[in-house]
């Protein structure tokens, strides 16, 4: 069986680990880049439902699946000017517990594979792409990119004021994990022949 991803986040916050990081998701479904996404990178599901294109009713609508007006958010640009992401108007909001699990996950990760990334203007715009893919992703950067940073064809994660501030707070500087959590993360992670070599 192919696991889609390595973790889910739900609306609670709630992570669910679906296979350990040393198996290969299948989730990146990369188009237009050479580069095996699904071999080196590591996917996170943030449960939602997505872009949503019609309002009536009190609600949005994407064919016949709908939310309320409540649970539905712009995107918006580096500075925080609301935008249609892909073409959308709309997506159902993120919970401020699936974006705190988010960033939690991506520390987690950064530590772990030494992985040194700053959300400045420029990574905003590598993982949120307005059109075409991220020149740092297909040239094998090692950073934080979104599903729309490697396949033309998908719009989450979409850039959420309330996500884009969190990683900006988080994110503002380099973040390094101390060697204690390194350690802790390496004896955690151990493959079936010895630990994962970081």
């Amino acid at each position: 069986m192919k696991e889609q991803v390595k973790a889910v986040i739900d609306a609670n916050g709630h992570i669910e680990e679906v296979i350990p990081w040393n198996y290969i998701a299948y989730g990146q479904g990369v188009r237009g880049s050479n580069i095996a996404y699904n071999k080196i990178g590591m996917s996170i599901e943030i449960e939602a439902l997505g872009y949503f294109n019609e309002k009536r009713d009190g609600k949005w609508w994407r064919g016949n699946i709908s939310i309320p007006e409540s649970e539905a958010a712009s995107g918006v640009d580096w500075n925080g000017r609301e935008i249609k992401y892909k073409g959308y108007q709309v997506f159902q909001k993120y919970t401020q517990a699936q974006i705190d699990g988010t960033v939690k996950w991506v520390k987690k990760w950064m530590e772990f594979f030494g992985i040194e990334w700053v959300f400045d203007e420029p990574a905003y715009k590598e993982m949120f792409p307005k059109r075409g893919l991220s020149n740092a992703a297909t040239s094998g950067v090692p950073g934080v990119y979104s599903h729309g940073s490697v396949n033309v064809l998908k719009n989450d994660i979409f850039p959420q004021k309330e996500l884009i501030v969190a990683l900006r707070n988080e994110f503002k500087t380099n973040f390094v994990g101390n060697k204690k959590q390194k350690e802790e993360l390496k004896n955690r992670y151990r493959t079936v022949s010895g630990p994962l070599k970081i």
